[in-house]
This record gives C-alpha cells, structure tokens and sequence, in this order.
C-alpha cells in the first residue's frame, strides 16, 4: 500500500488527525487495488494456453459427445498430419487425423457407457516458436477393468503448432494409470 505524507494542523484533535489520515489510507488502498485488477490481464501466453485448454476441452467433450466428424468443430482444430503415439493399447497408434477419429469411433462403439473426464491441464506455450503442449491428466470410465463409477487416470499429452495463423492440435500422446490394459477394448 502506498503512502503520502499527512500533515494535521494544530488546531485538529489527535483523533481527527487520525481519522482523515486512515481515510486517505483507505483511498490509496483501494486505488492500488483498482491498479492491480487493471495490470492483472492476462499475459499473451496466458490467454493462448486458456485457449488452447478450451480446445483440448472442446475434444473431450466431442468424444463424449460422440462427435467424429472430421469437418466440424472441434476436430477443425487438428492438422490433417495428426500423429498418436499412445501408450494406453486403448486406440492404435494413428498417423492421421482420419485415423485417430475411428480409433475414437470403435472405442465409443465398443464401450457405449466410455466417458472422459479432465481433472486439471498445465500448459507451456512458446510463441516465438509458434508451439505449444498441452498435459492435461484426466480419467476414463466405463471401459473392460474400469467399470462405470470408477476412473482410471491417464495423462495425454497434446503438442500444438501455430500454423498459418491458427492453432491446430498436430500430436497426442496418452500415458495411462493404474486398470487393466491387457485385454482387448474393442
């Protein structure tokens, strides 16, 4: 909190002096917080990892949702060179984009009650570069060894590249936690 100097007259109580000096503090304080909301914005970076968090969102939710449709959103949001390297034996691996979406599709069709859920990201963004990556840990339900109700944890992790002007997801891959992986899911 800032200070300025005060100088009560001689003809003022202790007690008015005290009182206008606590006033001009409470003025000073609330304008050092009004300053502080305004130089709080959000940096460049920080705005581009909150966007790229909602579309990493925006795939979960399309995954749930059952959407696979290539040309619609949020799948738009992926280069056509779209690479998985999952180690979860859930998808195969995929090459393409068109490739990760049917590895989706059968998942989704094998286990109609699979649900992904997000429970936290943390995002690294270097725009001189034009990349960025996305670790967002979430869980899965309703899968073989997983049943519905409880969560098998897993961290994706999704690479992001600045192309032409838009972000576009270009790389995933998902490291699972603990729930049987050996057995066959679709």
């Amino acid at each position: 909190m800032a200070t300025i100097p005060y100088v009560a007259s001689f003809q003022q109580s202790s007690w008015e002096s005290t009182l206008r000096l606590r006033h001009l503090t409470c003025k000073i304080s609330m304008a050092d917080q009004v300053i502080k909301k305004e130089s709080s914005e959000p940096s460049p970076q920080q705005q581009t990892a909150r966007h790229l968090e909602d579309i990493a969102s925006s795939f979960i939710e399309a995954i749930n949702s059952r959407n696979f449709d290539p040309n619609t959103k949020p799948w738009n949001q992926i280069a056509a060179h779209f690479t998985v390297g999952s180690g979860t034996g859930a998808r195969p691996n995929a090459t393409n984009k068109l490739d990760m979406l049917e590895g989706h599709r059968k998942l989704a069709e094998a286990n109609p009650m699979f649900k992904i859920r997000i429970t936290s990201f943390s995002t690294t963004v270097h725009e001189n570069i034009g990349t960025a990556q996305v670790v967002m840990n979430a869980g899965s339900t309703g899968v073989p060894g997983v049943p519905v109700g409880m969560w098998r944890n897993a961290v994706t992790i999704l690479d992001f590249r600045l192309l032409d002007g838009r972000w576009l997801g270009v790389r995933e891959c998902t490291m699972s936690g603990l729930g049987r992986m050996d057995e066959e899911w679709f």
